[in-house]
């Protein structure tokens, strides 16, 4: 008589109830030491649940323009949230430290959000959230010092300039960015030097006629300083003059339905040369910086006499114009 065999467990369920034992043991372990902790259950099934998002692909990405303000109450900085799953809505909260956060433009898997900061410094902690996924943005606010404001020594009050990109000089705080100011618009930002002077030529030529010239010290917070003394000063730029002795064409007369090249010899202070010929604009090249301006023009299809205005620009772009400043003859093929 043969002895019963007693049932016997495969190896595969033995490793897997092992397996599941030892993770029900790590779970409870791990309970109980983040309890020890002050993370409590939901808190832990939090960042399970988020651990899990970020493994099946979902993912939130957080960019912000800037990350260290001046504590003025007014100053603001840009956070951009996107997330891979467009169905959930993306929030944000203040956790801790001052300021307001107000929702931009909210569009899907994508809102912006505006922070504006307190007035008191310290740091700031932000959450976003979409879902279960959460990414921190941590802020800065530093107390908000007003530059000391920089004195304007050049151009002098009231002088008259032929040049539209005059000198400007002056002092002001050791190592800080310099706004020039021109009828109150920023026209060149420039840097004092380690002993707080600075000169620099004006970036964006100034037109003839008036202009009132100021500086501005801005802090590396973008704290603006008081403006500093005024400078009224007057642009009177030599007139732009145009050789017409020595205009060329090429051929000298143009094929009907052919192109032609135009060659305008003119003053050494333009800028631009623009040709009105046939209802058409064309921008002639200064190529070799000789002041010859030259462009290829279409060729009317019929024959006969024909002329061209010239417009001349100055580097303040004040624009001369010479009516039928070229006179052309067009032949038969």
């Amino acid at each position: 008589m043969k002895t019963p065999k007693l049932p016997t467990s495969s190896p595969r369920r033995i490793i897997v109830f092992a397996t599941g034992g030892a993770v029900l043991l790590i779970l409870a372990g791990s309970i109980v030491a983040l309890n020890q902790i002050g993370i409590g259950p939901a808190v832990f099934a939090g960042y399970v649940s988020e651990t899990v998002s970020r493994l099946a692909g979902a993912n939130l990405i957080v960019k912000i323009d800037r990350t260290i303000l001046p504590a003025d109450g007014q100053t603001t900085t840009t956070i951009q949230a996107s997330a891979t799953n467009p169905d959930l809505p993306i929030t944000a909260e203040i956790i801790s430290g001052g300021g307001t956060l107000v929702a931009v433009t909210n569009a899907p898997g994508s809102t912006n959000f505006t922070y504006t900061t307190a007035t008191q410094p310290g740091p700031v902690a932000i959450e976003i959230r979409s879902g279960s996924l959460t990414e921190p943005v941590n802020l800065t606010l530093r107390e908000a010092l007003v530059p000391a404001t920089p004195v304007l020594v050049a151009p002098a009050d009231k002088s008259t300039t032929n040049n539209p990109v005059p000198e400007i000089l002056g002092t002001g705080p050791a190592n800080t960015k310099i706004l020039i100011t021109d009828n109150g618009s920023i026209n060149t930002t420039t840097r004092t030097d380690d002993k707080g002077n600075f000169k620099i030529n004006i970036e964006k030529s100034l037109y003839g006629g008036q202009h009132t010239i100021a500086a501005i010290a801005c802090s590396d917070l973008g704290v603006n300083s008081i403006v500093s003394n005024l400078a009224t000063i007057t642009v009177q730029t030599d007139p732009v003059k145009l050789d017409t002795v020595h205009i060329r064409l090429s051929p000298t007369r143009p094929i009907a339905g052919d192109s032609f090249g135009l060659f305008v010899p003119v003053s050494l202070n333009t800028a631009r040369v623009i040709a009105d010929f046939q209802g058409r604009s064309f921008e002639l090249s200064d190529l070799h910086k000789t002041s010859v301006f030259t462009g290829t023009l279409p060729a009317p299809d019929q024959a006969g006499a024909y002329t061209i205005n010239l417009t001349l620009l100055d580097i303040a772009g004040t624009a001369t114009r010479f009516d039928k400043a070229v006179g052309i003859l067009v032949v038969s093929p």
